[in-house]
């Protein structure tokens, strides 16, 4: 699920417009229950420079906590898993334009400021004479509070004019609707970065250079919350792209015939818990280690495949590869390969590298050494010698060193100088180049080096021998948890001789004819390749090969009218797009977007490399949408 809406909890028309007679405003007018908004300047009508406006206020529900439980806010839905965090998702406000046979103006601009004043919504109804009194009006925020200024003015008091905030459009024919995007305003609300962390809605209106122009600009509507019709009462709408595209059962040897991208495979690893994903038990939002083997998955000892990394760098020992956390329960991690197995294995792993962290206390150590052995790399001392005119040695080809603690007079300098000797002293031996180096320095007490392997396995242990007053050494072995075994099956690219477009047979394999407007349904897509020809044998011991588009998107129309509720989003922000796995494309979608009561389609189209372009599914799949009583 990639588009998420949130309709309007508040919206108002407030206005200083003048009486028929041109005797009185209508400056405590509210309209807060009409079906439609409206903005609109009319100049010189009272005087030669009197100016009479109306304006927008409205609110979408974004972190209240005192609405009906049948609202959901943004907030509820980031903490719940349903949004992604800050920065991978867009959130746009729409308000859907209403034809109406009045004046319509044209080649204007309306702009929308955040408010910084909280305001009652009113009960008005009246968008013709403007009868109505009371909470919100060109006066007052509420009943019992009046704005800095009338009408909302650009004040600090009432709006905040702050340049991130300021989100501007432009009418050519008047008729369009109004769509910006407002997320910084989201996140900032989110953050409490705007208004203390309270959400104020915003004001539209016209933009000032039109305002304080001399023209007329006489009248621009939009659907209200209250509007009969469904889809046209304002919104705020989140957009995100989801897809997840498993190349389990894409997965492709690397070619010198494909650019470094196509030659990227991505893996997952869905922990489906009795039917619910959940963040594994010591990873949680961390990373996660995949290794890929032709023999022996369960174990590391199995026959390693030589891996060819991202970065290009080859390896014929199990190359581990970091696997990231995409979301609740969901781990990935992508890689290049090189090899020629029909059958690959991978192993997702925590793994627990080995490491030592050595504490120095406050005193002067004594006479002794230090003794530490690094895995695969060698054993090292450091003699501590305390008698006068002893010297500091680096630690050569000997792998010794004498240390004179008592120049060093705190455990800081005892602590910083081992670290020092080992990992800069150190000539030929590569110590530097497998193990990390850490030295504490925040206290003025105990101080520590801790000392990492920079790659998995017991091979890489380090054991510590000391019999030193003041000093202590903590290890750590190296550990490996296998969560997972997978099974892969790569194949080789090979040149296609002819250049064609694909044409496609598809299917939604789980398609229902009836879904309730308050589940999210995935839908399941089967495809396959046009003109596969059986004959008797294979028909009887295969099936066609299923076919994964590396990229396709989906669209959702009422059939009635043929009124597209989601449009195919196939430029930079692929809201639409579709996701794959091993089973085949699908997609999932929050059937509260839908009106109930209708029936719909979904339409499909797949990117075609032969066209550059994305090339429609001739086929429409009907589903129905209900409201069922709970």
């Amino acid at each position: 699920m990639a588009i998420k809406r949130y309709v309007a909890i508040a919206d108002n028309t407030i206005t200083n417009q003048y009486d028929e007679a041109l005797s009185a405003q209508k400056t405590s007018a509210n309209a807060g229950l009409a079906d439609s908004l409206e903005i609109f300047k009319l100049y010189g009508q009272v005087t030669n420079t009197s100016k009479e406006q109306a304006r927008i206020l409205i609110k979408f529900p974004i972190n209240e906590t005192d609405l009906s439980s049948d609202i959901r806010t943004i907030k509820q839905d980031r903490d719940a898993g349903i949004l992604p965090a800050s920065g991978s998702v867009k959130f746009f406000m729409k308000l859907c334009n209403v034809r109406h046979p009045e004046t319509l103006p044209r080649n204007f601009k309306i702009v929308a400021h955040p408010l910084r004043r909280a305001w009652d919504e009113g009960l008005g109804i009246d968008l013709d004479e403007y009868s109505d009194i009371g909470q919100s009006s060109w006066l007052s925020a509420s009943s019992t509070v009046a704005w800095a200024t009338a009408g909302a003015s650009h004040t600090t008091t009432d709006v905040n004019i702050t340049a991130p905030y300021l989100m501007e459009q432009e009418f050519d024919t008047g008729i369009e609707d109004f769509e910006v995007d407002i997320s910084k305003y989201v996140e900032d609300v989110l953050g409490s970065a705007i208004n203390s962390g309270n959400n104020y809605g915003h004001i539209l209106q016209l933009s000032s250079s039109f305002i304080d122009d001399t023209n007329s600009y006489y009248t621009k509507k939009f659907s209200a919350r209250s509007s009969e019709y469904f889809f046209k009462r304002p919104i705020i709408e989140a957009r995100w792209d989801s897809s997840l595209k498993d190349d389990r059962n894409n997965f492709y040897y690397s070619s010198s015939l494909a650019p470094s991208a196509d030659n990227l495979n991505t893996l997952y690893l869905y922990n489906n818990i009795g039917g619910r994903l959940k963040n594994v038990p010591g990873i949680g939002t961390g990373n996660i280690y995949v290794n890929l083997y032709e023999s022996s998955a369960s174990a590391p000892s199995g026959s390693a495949l030589t891996l060819v990394t991202a970065g290009g760098v080859s390896s014929a020992a199990p190359t581990v590869v970091t696997g990231g956390y995409v979301s609740t329960g969901i781990y990935s991690a992508s890689f290049a390969a090189t090899g020629t197995a029909e059958t690959l294995h991978d192993v997702w792993h925590k793994a627990i590298r080995a490491s030592t962290t050595l504490t120095f206390g406050s005193g002067i150590p004594s006479n002794g050494t230090l003794a530490i052995v690094f895995g695969a790399v060698g054993t090292f001392t450091l003699t501590f010698n305390n008698a006068a005119g002893s010297t500091d040695a680096s630690i050569g080809s000997d792998k010794a060193a004498t240390i004179d603690p008592s120049a060093e007079i705190s455990s800081a300098g005892n602590a910083q100088r081992v670290l020092l000797l080992l990992r800069d002293g150190v000539t030929g031996d590569g110590i530097k180049n497998a193990y990390d180096f850490a030295y504490d320095g925040s206290t003025t007490g105990a101080e520590t080096v801790t000392i990492t392997s920079k790659q998995d396995g017991s091979s890489h242990d380090i054991t510590v021998t000391e019999s030193l007053s003041n000093v202590s050494s903590a290890v750590t072995a190296a550990s490996l948890t296998n969560y997972h075994t997978g099974t892969i099956y790569p194949e080789t690219r090979s040149l296609d001789g002819t250049t064609r477009t694909n044409d496609y047979y598809v299917s939604i394999t789980n398609l229902k004819q009836e879904y309730d407007s308050q589940e999210t349904a995935r839908f399941r897509i089967y495809s396959r390749l046009k003109g596969w020809s059986p004959t008797i044998y294979t028909r009887a011991v295969s099936e066609p090969q299923l076919y994964i588009p590396t990229s396709g998107s989906y669209e959702i129309f009422r059939i009635i009218d043929n009124y597209k509720v989601i449009e195919h989003a196939t430029g930079s922000l692929k809201y639409t797009e579709l996701s794959f796995d091993g089973s085949g494309s699908y997609f999932d979608f929050d059937m509260a977007m839908l009106e109930p009561g209708y029936t719909y389609g979904i339409k499909l189209a797949y990117y075609d490399d032969f066209i550059s372009d994305y090339k429609p599914i001739d086929k429409v799949f009907k589903f129905r949408v209900e409201k069922y009583e709970t």
